[in-house]
């Protein structure tokens, strides 16, 4: 029964996350942040922003996607720079922390 509470809890403050976001135009993922904090206790803020992180590559991909099929005019080319460019400081960034020894989920 305990299964059945925790997975209604999560559908319905994702339900309210949805809405609020939607009516007032705030990104879901902010607060979705400490929702998930709520939820998993054991859960990592840095997990946290990972995971809202990882389910907007699918939500921006989808979109993209739709836009494109639907005739809207993007360039790629410039979606194709901020991504190389995102990749090329993740790079750095993380050489650096591994550089100074903070490597490992919990440095």
């Amino acid at each position: 029964m305990d299964a059945f509470v925790y997975i209604l809890t999560m559908l319905a403050v994702g339900a309210g996350v949805g809405i609020v976001s939607a009516s007032l135009g705030i990104g879901g993922g902010t607060l979705m942040v400490p929702e998930l904090l709520w939820l998993i206790p054991q859960m990592d803020i840095n997990t946290a922003k990972g995971s809202r992180l990882f389910a907007i590559v699918f939500v921006s991909g989808y979109h993209a996607w739709r836009g494109r099929t639907a005739g809207v005019y993007s360039s790629w080319n410039i979606a194709a720079r901020c991504a190389g460019g995102s990749w090329n400081v993740m790079l750095c960034c993380s050489s650096a922390c591994w550089a100074a020894g903070r490597h490992g989920p919990f440095y």
